[in-house]
């Protein structure tokens, strides 16, 4: 027989132990009015990624350019009233900066156990012109003798698709020396930043890095 101690102790031990698996039990399955029971608390982040990708292609900025084209063509020794030509063009056009957001992935976005918020998306980059031709004209042309004979020979109409060609290079010069690009920067951190809020970020730590843009070879 075991000493009245020892029983003692081993009937503390039984008993606490099924002390705890009655609160287990509870606390698992639950019991009306008691004060402890099992809570589950939805910690996940805010879909910023999935939010983001929705802008695909964002068109950050649009420039609005209008540049004078003028060509001549001269025949050496001739003079150009003669033969030659020489058309003046305004032309006016739109050029967007665009950043390609829907190929994102999760390394995109980071988000510290601070708060803080960094996206790393690509830098902005111009698209193609857009040209207005409502308010696009050729404004000069002048012709030699011989030109304007032979077109009325030929009775075909002149054809100024050169013209628009060389006014849509000269649009894109003029975007890339212009601060398109900057105001685009700026714009996409506005947006990107916005929408951090909206999610439930502080817009104070939010920062927006640019990847460097790729060279055209």
């Amino acid at each position: 027989m075991m000493p009245r101690c020892v029983r003692r102790w081993v009937a503390k031990l039984v008993a606490v132990a099924v002390l705890v698996v009655a609160v287990l039990a509870v606390a698992k399955f639950g019991l009306p009015g008691w004060p402890f029971g099992a809570s589950t608390t939805d910690r996940t982040q805010p879909a910023l990624l999935h939010e983001v990708v929705q802008l695909e292609q964002f068109t950050a900025a649009e420039g609005r350019f209008s540049i004078v084209v003028d060509v001549e063509h001269k025949t050496d020794g001739v003079p150009s009233i003669v033969a030659g030509d020489r058309t003046t063009m305004i032309a006016v056009g739109t050029v967007p900066a665009v950043v390609d957001l829907g190929g994102l992935t999760d390394a995109a976005i980071t988000v510290h156990d601070d708060g803080r918020v960094v996206f790393a998306v690509p830098a902005p980059t111009l698209g193609p012109p857009v040209i207005d031709h409502d308010q696009t004209m050729v404004t000069g042309r002048q012709r030699g003798l011989l030109d304007r004979l032979g077109d009325a020979v030929e009775a075909q109409p002149v054809d100024d698709q050169p013209l628009y060609q060389l006014a849509t290079v000269r649009l894109s010069e003029a975007a890339v020396e212009s601060d398109l690009i900057a105001e685009a920067e700026v714009s996409v951190r506005r947006t990107l930043t916005g929408l951090a809020e909206r999610l439930g970020y502080d817009p104070n730590v939010v920062t927006v890095e640019f990847d460097q843009p790729k060279e055209t070879p």
